[in-house]
């Protein structure tokens, strides 16, 4: 349960001010399942997504995630349980396969499985290395879509309790963006 987050302190620097981003707001997350959140620019959807991923604290209020209330100690012991996608995520000069697992052991066929939910396979294919091939500096050498779905595989292959997409298909084609959903759920 969130109740009230002033993010002034983000915003502001450090005037104090009485306008609260978010006020009065309740949400019970279903252990599986697809929650959107939707509404117009500005009225605090990417900001209560990194509430939900502790990028922000609340000032008043709290959030409890499984049952644990989460604050400073506890959000050590999260970092892996949630996963924050960001609209526009950035890749290192590394391979693909690099780049997706990030130093997490994975096991062969759950990689191969995950980049094909994700279209990665395809276009990797038509690379000089497939998922060996370098990238250069932030991804130049790909699409924005396809560095996407780099960066949600990245999230997957840590099997996340909580995944947050915050417009992380927003360069993905449409088509593309609903198959990618519908495998996801």
């Amino acid at each position: 349960m969130l109740e009230l987050v002033n993010l002034n302190k983000y915003f502001n620097k450090g005037k104090k001010s009485e306008v609260h981003v978010i006020n009065n707001t309740s949400l019970d997350l279903p252990e599986k399942g697809l929650v959107a959140l939707l509404g117009p620019s500005g009225c605090g959807k990417s900001t209560l997504a990194k509430i939900l991923a502790g990028m922000y604290e609340v000032e008043s209020g709290c959030i409890f995630f499984d049952d644990i209330k989460m604050n400073r100690d506890t959000k050590k012991n999260m970092i892996n349980q949630v996963m924050y996608v960001f609209q526009n995520s950035s890749l290192l000069s590394i391979s693909i396969r690099e780049n997706i697992l990030a130093g997490i052991e994975c096991d062969e066929q759950e990689f191969v499985s995950i980049v094909e939910l994700l279209g990665i396979k395809q276009f990797a294919e038509e690379l000089p290395r497939g998922m060996d091939t370098v990238l250069e500096e932030n991804g130049r050498n790909l699409s924005s879509g396809q560095i996407q779905r780099i960066t949600i595989a990245r999230a997957l292959v840590r099997h996340p309790q909580l995944l947050i997409l915050d417009e992380a298909t927003s360069n993905i084609d449409t088509e593309s963006e609903a198959e990618i959903f519908k495998k996801l759920r």
